[in-house]
């Protein structure tokens, strides 16, 4: 294994366990662009985001049993190569490629609402 499998996986395990509870595969892709648009927004390199990610989240969940076998995640896996090279199509309309200095509290509180409101199917988070 190498430092660029490792952090793939990070950001593929950050993204399961924050998206996988509200179902579908489109959550757990736009978790992980977020953490891809961080990249490209000057955040950091990849392992920085992947391992800042947890003290940046706008929500906390109790942790959770995820099954991995499930075709869902099996599905996001399968895409996570998109995803780090920036082939697979941002369905988050470019969610985190603001600066850090500009977020704002409006911003967080926007992403706090869309969270406990429950926008958890695929078809919810579709952002065409």
């Amino acid at each position: 294994m190498n430092l660029e499998t490792y952090t793939r996986g990070q950001v593929a395990r950050f993204a399961i366990e924050e998206a996988a509870r509200h179902g579908g595969v489109n959550n757990m892709l736009a978790v992980a662009m977020v953490l891809r648009n961080r990249v490209m927004a000057g955040w950091g390199d990849w392992l920085d985001v992947a391992m800042t990610a947890p003290a940046k989240r706008a929500s906390f969940y109790p942790p959770a049993i995820v099954d991995y076998r499930t075709g869902n995640i099996r599905s996001f896996l399968s895409r996570m190569d998109g995803i780090w090279t920036g082939t697979e199509e941002d369905l988050t309309g470019g969610a985190g490629l603001r600066t850090r200095s500009s977020l704002s509290l409006t911003s967080i509180r926007a992403w706090r609402m869309w969270d406990r409101y429950g926008f958890s199917s695929d078809s919810h988070m579709s952002c065409t």
